[in-house]
């Protein structure tokens, strides 16, 4: 069976309780990477968020550079000069490049953004990565939570 594993942007983070971030589907399955980690560093939250740190590796550096090369030239999810987007091609990058390592696996885990950004919404979509908005993915936590408490 396959599971879902999650790619939490820094909004969505943010919008999360203590309790959400302490549950199962947290902890055994969500990632925050390096990057993102960093823009998290002043949450009240951030020391039950270092177990979920992903750190960037070559293949994920080699996959920034593919994420980009996909884009047009005039596409806003990046806008250097105002230091907007940085966490959207970081997200789509690991999503790609986890989503590469899954390739021939019987059971492939299936990587999920979790991000609000409606022009990473659009951009995952062209790029066959599943997402989600904060709502949803607290949607699956509380069902979780639930069932733990069962």
């Amino acid at each position: 069976m396959s599971e879902q594993r999650y790619l939490l942007d820094t909004v969505t983070v943010s919008k999360l309780s203590a309790e959400q971030l302490q549950s199962a589907v947290v902890r055994n399955q969500s990632h925050i990477p390096e990057e993102i980690m960093y823009e998290l560093k002043d949450n009240h939250n951030f020391a039950l968020l270092i177990d979920l740190k992903m750190e960037i590796s070559a293949k994920y550096l080699e996959y920034v550079r593919r994420v980009l090369g996909l884009l047009a030239d005039d596409d806003h999810i990046l806008d250097l000069n105002n230091n907007e987007g940085n966490g959207d091609i970081t997200l789509l990058a690991y999503a790609k490049c986890k989503m590469s390592e899954e390739v021939g696996t019987l059971f492939p885990e299936t990587w999920v953004i979790v991000s609000d950004d409606t022009r990473l919404h659009e951009v995952a979509s062209e790029l066959n990565v599943a997402v989600r908005n904060t709502d949803e993915f607290v949607a699956i936590l509380s069902s979780s939570i639930e069932k733990v408490k069962a």
